[in-house]
């Protein structure tokens, strides 16, 4: 179920007070016909008092986001995915213009790499599934444990998919033919400068940069 404003609205002041009853809620309210319903689970069983487990929670997401979300950042990995479990792969995301004459090169170098590292890293270009290509976008990127954008000729496409990696506190794998291409707010990121006619040495990079992906489970190596 999808969380309505009401809600919402009442997360908010819970970040402020532990205590509050369904009068001191209401005017904090969208006031839908379905309020009563939906503020009950955040309540507490007296109906007054919201559980400072809860608030404390709230507190620490909007700690977590009060700058931009690192790896640790709790919503990061969808909680509706199981575990990953010891020998599966790690799932990653490329972001790549489609058009150039190199695409193709590049990219089975940035698999072929992800590979031997244990990554199984998909394409957006690749999915084939129906359905809105964002929220495709969207639910591979929080899936993923390595990003890897490149930013050659500074594709909009590419750099909106690197803006919801950030969101989520994914660390981007910044490539690119060209630094100049590269606005300032990227910058400051590490990126893999390569040349398309020199691919071994971009794939020796690529292996450092792989190597480098935070763990997500103790038995990641």
């Amino acid at each position: 179920m999808e969380i309505d404003r009401d809600v919402v609205n009442v997360i908010h002041k819970v970040r402020w007070d532990v205590k509050i009853n369904w009068g001191q809620a209401h005017a904090w309210l969208f006031c839908d016909a379905d309020t009563p319903v939906d503020i009950d689970p955040f309540m507490a069983d007296t109906g007054v008092e919201v559980p400072p487990q809860l608030r404390n929670f709230v507190r620490a997401v909007d700690s977590q986001m009060a700058g931009l979300p690192s790896e640790s950042f709790m919503f990061g990995y969808p909680l509706h995915d199981p575990p990953r479990q010891p020998g599966e792969p790690r799932l990653g995301f490329v972001a790549m213009p489609y058009g150039p004459d190199w695409f193709d090169r590049v990219k089975a170098s940035i698999l072929a790499v992800g590979s031997k590292h244990g990554f199984d890293c998909k394409v957006s270009k690749d999915m084939g599934d129906a359905g809105r290509v964002p929220d495709q976008i969207w639910h591979q990127l929080r899936q993923a444990e390595a990003v890897v954008a490149d930013l050659t000729g500074g594709n909009p496409n590419v750099y909106y998919e690197v803006g919801l990696a950030h969101a989520v506190g994914k660390q981007v794998i910044c490539i690119t033919q060209d630094a100049g291409d590269i606005p300032f707010d990227v910058r400051t990121v590490r990126q893999i400068i390569y040349d398309k006619d020199d691919l071994p040495t971009l794939e020796a990079e690529l292996e450092n940069a792989f190597r480098a992906a935070p763990r997500r489970y103790k038995f990641d190596t």
